[in-house]
């Protein structure tokens, strides 16, 4: 008999597949599947025993899946956790070994930020830590983590 589970409320996987609303996710091992979070953000990650995809479902009629391999190399993938905005997710992560900023399909990591005091701002886009700003993972020079307050535009 298929043992059968359902994984975050919104996988399932038995011994041999993955899949999504009855669609298999092609590429996708159900050895240590897992869900790294579903956030808000439109983009998912998921796990399995071969790395780390980004997820995104589109939004048309035809509901199109999109599964992208992540290069992740170097990041321990036990100890990563996404730093999340007061809002939404952010493409922040940390794990034990620093910060890094998920710039399309590759993590980068972002060069001397502090682990422990990191956080992320309204939006997501901008990070500090108890030294310097960052804007998408790059150092903004002149910016002061204490007093730096992230300007939203509001449109009408």
């Amino acid at each position: 008999m298929n043992s059968i589970e359902v994984i975050n409320g919104m996988c399932i996987k038995d011994k041999n597949s993955v899949f999504y609303e009855g669609k298999k996710l092609r590429n996708i091992s159900p050895d240590n599947f897992n869900i790294f979070d579903s956030g808000l953000s439109y983009d998912k990650i998921l796990i399995d025993k071969n790395g780390i995809y980004k997820f995104i479902e589109t939004e048309d009629n035809k509901k199109a899946i999109e599964v992208t391999r992540l290069d992740s190399k170097g990041i321990d993938l036990e100890t990563l956790e996404r730093i999340t905005s007061p809002i939404d997710s952010s493409n922040y992560f940390k794990d034990k070994n620093g910060v890094y900023f998920m710039d399309g399909n590759k993590f980068v990591k972002v060069n001397g930020a502090d682990k422990d005091s990191f956080e992320v701002t309204m939006s997501g886009k901008y990070g500090k830590d108890k030294n310097n700003v960052y804007f998408e993972g790059k150092k903004l020079e002149r910016k002061n983590p204490v007093d730096f307050e992230e300007e939203m535009e509001i449109k009408q």
